[in-house]
């Protein structure tokens, strides 16, 4: 990936990358970065209109979010505490849910890029196993909560739970599966 340096936005997605960065790493890097950067400006705006309604407890929670922003942009310009990425990935995730379930707030619809961005920054199996069952546990509560529980029969409850559970798993089990067969190919080369 050589674009001009003088583009802002290349330059914000190589942060951590140099000429001598082997490439799993630099490919965690500009994923990691392009989470920030498609996610700390959507923190903002909503802070800004969150502000502007009077949502004050949740411009909280999207300031929340942007300190876990900007301390990923830290760890992309040092490379200092690199390990730390899934957990903030984790901690976004947290807020996120918290915020979707009490507030009522669409946020669970980005667990989706958070599944996508753990992919890359998971290094081990068991820190992508266990964000995605928290992510899509997660959404199929949160989901589950907007229906009329309390009227529905069990099988209806289990058929909305499959219908919801399902493409997640598919979805989560097809990236892990992309992500080993490329970089496989990626050391054949």
């Amino acid at each position: 990936m050589r674009k001009s340096s003088s583009n802002i936005f290349y330059r914000i997605l190589s942060l951590g990358n140099s000429e001598s960065t082997p490439f799993r790493e630099a490919y965690k890097n500009y994923m990691f970065n392009l989470f920030l950067m498609m996610a700390a400006p959507f923190a903002l705006l909503v802070m800004i209109i969150n502000i502007y309604l009077g949502e004050y407890v949740l411009a909280t929670f999207n300031i929340l979010h942007l300190f876990i922003f900007v301390f990923g942009f830290y760890i992309s310009y040092s490379q200092r505490y690199v390990n730390l990425r899934p957990l903030l990935l984790f901690l976004g995730a947290a807020i996120a849910a918290y915020t979707a379930y009490f507030f009522k707030n669409g946020n669970e619809y980005r667990f989706l890029i958070m599944i996508v961005a753990a992919v890359v920054l998971c290094e081990k199996n068991w820190q992508y196993i266990i964000f995605v069952v928290f992510v899509s546990t997660t959404f199929v509560v949160i989901r589950l909560d907007e229906l009329p529980i309390r009227s529905m029969h069990g099988l209806q409850i289990v058929e909305k739970t499959v219908k919801l559970i399902f493409p997640l798993g598919f979805f989560s089990i097809c990236l892990y599966y992309f992500k080993s067969i490329y970089f496989q190919n990626q050391y054949r080369l």
